[in-house]
């Protein structure tokens, strides 16, 4: 992350510990947040699916990284298949979500 010094010259500072995990937290704060300003009620179907959509994408994130997150939601998965993710979370998003929160804390996914 590139950030100004006091002489306005750009300079990497390191990333403190527990970075991802602050990001992820901020992810699904502001996802609930906002479902709370009225955008979503959670007590809906579609409330809670975009939720689940929020921490499921926050979560992806944490297990494989940004730069990998696109390829694994379009790539074919073992666990739905042969299906993509995407195309899974079409069909049953609660499943896709059910498989993320699983491997977030057993750690790691296919």
């Amino acid at each position: 992350m590139t950030h100004k010094s006091n002489t306005n010259n750009p300079v990497d500072f390191p990333k403190p510990a527990g970075w991802r995990k602050r990001e992820i937290d901020n992810l699904i704060a502001g996802a609930e947040q906002n479902s709370n300003d009225g955008e979503y009620n959670i007590g809906t179907e579609e409330g809670y699916e975009h939720i689940c959509k929020q921490r499921s994408v926050a979560l992806v994130i944490g297990l494989v990284g940004i730069d990998l997150a696109d390829d694994w939601w379009n790539s074919p998965n073992k666990a739905f298949d042969g299906r993509t993710p995407a195309g899974m979370w079409i069909e049953d998003f609660r499943q896709v979500h059910n498989y993320l929160m699983h491997h977030s804390f057993v750690g790691g996914g296919s």
